[in-house]
């Protein structure tokens, strides 16, 4: 499971402004990413799990997810991540440092043996995109939709069984591929909490 602080985009796809590609053998795109999360410094916090919902909304879900609660330390985190990904890919930007303020990602996940990414509702990117700090549980297809429901409400009937609360003690930047049976993951680099 992760939560995703920053989602930087489809490997393999321009990044917009820079020219550059993550990944493209040549490129320092993906170094360039890596040595500005590195600068990123939090401290660790703990994280509480909340009620469930789903994307683009419970008619429709594509994606079943868990929330979590109101954390100042995850959107501290998030904010850190969302600057350095921006200066990195940016680098003609001028602004505070990475150090104080970001983060870069394909996927930038924050974690505890978990990898994690959140963002609070009412919260926008850069790209004005709400950030909904959430786990995903579950992803369905269109055909898929009437288990998608029945999976929802089940959780809804039930209490959280997941572990309510957990510790971030460190952020990922993976690199996800879709593949038919669905999602794969990898982290490329892991980095640790101060």
């Amino acid at each position: 499971m992760h939560l995703t602080l920053k989602f930087i985009g489809d490997p393999g796809k321009p990044i917009e402004k820079a020219g550059k590609f993550i990944g493209d053998p040549g490129s320092d795109a993906l170094e360039e990413l890596i040595n500005s999360l590195a600068a990123v410094r939090f401290v660790p916090f703990d994280l509480q799990l909340n009620q469930p919902g789903a994307f683009p909304d419970e008619v429709q879900p594509r994606v079943i997810w868990m929330g979590v609660d109101h954390s100042p330390d995850l959107l501290a985190l998030q904010r850190k991540v969302e600057l350095a990904v921006s200066l990195a890919l940016n680098p003609g930007k001028q602004g505070e440092g990475a150090g104080g303020e970001g983060v870069h990602d394909s996927g930038v996940h924050a974690s505890e043996g978990r990898d994690s990414g959140v963002r609070d509702p009412g919260m926008r990117n850069e790209d004005h995109e709400e950030y909904r700090p959430h786990i995903t549980l579950a992803r369905s297809g269109r055909s898929t939709v009437d288990r998608a429901q029945k999976f929802l409400s089940s959780i809804r009937e039930r209490p959280v069984t997941l572990e309510g609360t957990w510790r971030v003690d460190s952020f990922a930047l993976y690199e996800s591929r879709r593949e038919r049976t669905g999602a794969i993951y990898r982290i490329l680099k892991t980095f640790p909490a101060i």
